[in-house]
């Protein structure tokens, strides 16, 4: 079964680094926007299994992105999202506000590919 992923991150070598850590998981489409606006204008038009969002980022920060995204009426507003900051206190806080996963920078790629798997998993077994 083939999953469709955002990555919301405006250094584009994590892009990139996202990019061959998630191409090792499943099958999975892989989109990806360097800021909040874009991510969130990505994510109004096509439906997501997970997001991966940077909190720090111009034009639009993570967290007003998925404010955004919860708050309209779009195909992702129970999307999970998994915050991706090196900024752990705030990362922390910030993922228990949305109700979602948190990936410290720099990432793992143990860690983001087991998230990815519970979310997706999770996701499987939800009607």
């Amino acid at each position: 079964m083939s999953a469709r992923v955002l990555i919301v991150e405006d250094e584009v070598a994590l892009i990139d680094i996202f990019r061959r850590i998630l191409a090792r998981a499943r099958d999975l489409t892989i989109d990806a926007a360097t800021d909040g606006r874009a991510g969130l204008e990505k994510a109004r038009k096509n439906a997501y299994d997970v997001i991966f969002s940077d909190l720090r980022m111009p034009e639009m920060d993570g967290l007003a992105m998925v404010h955004n995204l919860r708050s309209g009426d779009g195909p992702n507003t129970r999307t999970p999202v998994v915050v991706v900051t090196s900024f752990c206190d705030e990362g922390r806080t910030a993922a228990r506000e949305l109700g979602a996963r948190y990936v410290a920078k720099p990432v793992r790629s143990q860690q983001v590919l087991q998230v990815l798997d519970e979310l997706l998993s999770r996701s499987a077994r939800e009607p």
